[in-house]
């Protein structure tokens, strides 16, 4: 009642804050209050033997009764006049003869019949407006004025004049005349509706129940009040009338303990839940989110080794994969960085067409402006490598007959900017024909899926499967896959047992990178390099440049990191034990 009757209270009050909040969610906590008192006694009636349920209702009835007339007067004000004090008080005007309304012919000779003061009208509206003046209009809504405090409506029984007379036996007569056609005194008639079966029973504990939960997540959530909402909810546990609301209860204790640092008493709470709950709500949403934690790492783990096989340029593993991977990333995170990857495979068989749906596929999929803006990235690189390709296919170049053997040679024929071809010696016009690199350089596709810092911290796993980079530079991809097939040759006379598998991809822009792995750890690595490094430039690879090639050794989980040039060269640096030149 308090809080409901603070009005125009200044914002640097202290606690305004926290009686603001109480005051708006009073009115509710009332009503939740109200219901479950009602219900608790309608309960205690039901329990009693049958011939005392009515006495105890009454009882019951009557007490509700006197509540609301006592807070009817408390919340009643004295200084409000009523008609019968109105009536009054111009009798008694009438009767003193000595009055007028300002006092303005008043004398101490004057004769006045009435002198109590509420019969003045004059110094009761002085006295009142004095006392606001002084104390504020405030009702006596605590019981703060003094209980000998004289109400004005009394002031009826005081009146000797005529007119006060007639009026006062006129209202008792009145009074008394409704008192005598009453048939039956109301006080002795039950007027409250009992519980009759024991269906009323349960829905009677289910409203209670549902009063208590909603009035205890009040005070926790609302006020932030953990001491007066406690109580209620070990009421509400202790009788566990509906197992959904206890477990919320539980649940709700359990939250809050955690939060104020008493994790031993939340744990011990959440084992009860999950041993008398195990069906419920609790239990399942882990279990839910158990199986996404599951999914996830599943994904992720999927997505790292299909990652990897873009990154070795093992397009044949990952489009024999390539229906269960896209089950699988579909709905999760990773179904986007995996089209990028496809995107990437068909850019390196020059697949054009079908990557160019692709990407247009994700524009219109994303809403993510960055996702869209590299997707038109990679179009735009696609389409300037096509004109690149169609001009150099219109040109008439003759591919020399013999064999490269010539290091200079085959350094001259294999650098890209600039290509010098003669024709036959038999033609009368000899001439050479010229092709200068295009204005427009175009970037790898492997260069798009780069990350933004070049700086890593890489494993000393020596343990893992391990795989040999022999990156060339200047060298064309004609002569790259030259390569794959030479190192196919010598694994099938030679290394038949370790089953290593050779792919090549383009890594930068005048850089290719032949994969060769894997092999169980480091030092099987090592050892297959010490058996082949003599006899790549004067057997396996001789038709390649001892200074276009060169060998790296690196663990299965650095590939995944390297993404460029300069993050390789680091990996070079850190780990010179494992990088060879021919």
């Amino acid at each position: 009642i308090a809080y409901g009757q603070i009005n125009n209270l200044l914002k640097s009050y202290p606690n305004y804050e926290q009686i603001t909040l109480r005051k708006k969610w009073m009115d509710q906590i009332e009503s939740y209050d109200a219901m479950i008192a009602n219900e608790d006694s309608l309960q205690m009636i039901y329990a009693a033997t049958t011939k005392d349920q009515e006495q105890i209702a009454l009882q019951w009835q009557k007490r509700k009764e006197q509540i609301a007339l006592e807070n009817k007067e408390l919340l009643s004000d004295p200084n409000k006049k009523i008609t019968s004090s109105t009536n009054t008080v111009g009798v008694n005007k009438n009767n003193n003869t000595g009055y007028t309304f300002n006092n303005t012919g008043y004398t101490s000779k004057q004769t006045v019949k009435s002198d109590f003061y509420f019969d003045n009208p004059q110094t009761v509206n002085m006295g009142t407006a004095n006392f606001i003046k002084k104390w504020g209009d405030r009702p006596n809504v605590d019981n703060w004025r003094r209980k000998t405090t004289i109400q004005l409506v009394r002031s009826n029984t005081t009146n000797t004049s005529i007119g006060s007379s007639k009026i006062n036996i006129a209202s008792n007569t009145a009074l008394a005349v409704k008192k005598d056609g009453k048939k039956k005194d109301s006080a002795n008639t039950l007027q409250i509706q009992l519980i009759q079966s024991e269906t009323e029973l349960k829905q009677s504990k289910e409203t209670w129940n549902k009063q208590t939960l909603a009035i205890a997540k009040t005070f926790l959530y609302e006020l932030n009040d953990f001491e007066k909402a406690l109580p209620r909810y070990i009421a509400l546990i202790q009788k566990n009338i509906d197992p959904i609301a206890t477990e919320s209860a539980l649940l709700d204790l359990a939250s809050q303990y955690m939060h104020i640092g008493k994790a031993a008493t939340s744990d011990s709470l959440i084992q009860v839940i999950t041993t008398a709950f195990p069906e419920g709500n609790y239990v399942k949403k882990k279990k839910a989110k158990e199986n996404l934690d599951r999914i996830d790492k599943n994904s992720t783990e999927a997505y790292k080794e299909t990652y990897f096989m873009a990154q070795i340029g093992d397009w044949d593993q990952f489009g024999a994969q390539m229906d269960a991977s896209q089950k699988q990333f579909k709905g999760t995170k990773w179904q986007t960085p995996y089209q990028f990857l496809k995107v990437k495979m068909y850019a390196q068989q020059g697949l054009d067409s079908m990557a160019i749906v692709l990407l247009n596929e994700l524009i219109a999929q994303n809403k993510s402006e960055p996702i869209k803006a590299k997707a038109k990235s990679i179009i735009t690189e696609i389409n300037n490598r096509k004109a690149t390709e169609a001009y150099l296919a219109a040109l008439k170049i003759v591919k020399p007959t013999r064999t490269v053997i010539v290091e200079e040679e085959a350094t001259a024929q294999s650098k890209g900017p600039s290509i010098t071809v003669k024709k036959d010696t038999s033609l009368a016009n000899t001439h050479k024909i010229e092709t200068k690199p295009s204005n427009k350089t175009s970037k790898d596709s492997t260069a798009l899926f780069t990350i933004a810092e070049n700086q890593l911290v890489f494993t000393n796993d020596s343990l893992e499967q391990h795989y040999i980079a022999l990156q060339t530079t200047n060298v064309s991809p004609v002569f790259v896959k030259e390569i794959q097939n030479a190192f196919k040759d010598v694994h099938a006379e030679e290394f038949r047992k370790l089953n290593l598998a050779v792919t090549f991809v383009q890594f930068a822009e005048q850089s290719h990178i032949v994969w060769i792995g894997p092999f169980t750890n480091a030092a099987a690595g090592l050892q297959y390099i010490q058996k082949v490094k003599p006899r790549l430039s004067t057997e396996i690879i001789s038709f390649i440049a001892k200074k276009q090639y060169d060998l790296t050794l690196i663990g299965k989980s650095n590939i995944i990191q390297i993404n460029n040039q300069v993050q390789l060269d680091q990996y070079k640096r850190d780990k010179s034990y494992y990088y060879f030149k021919p």
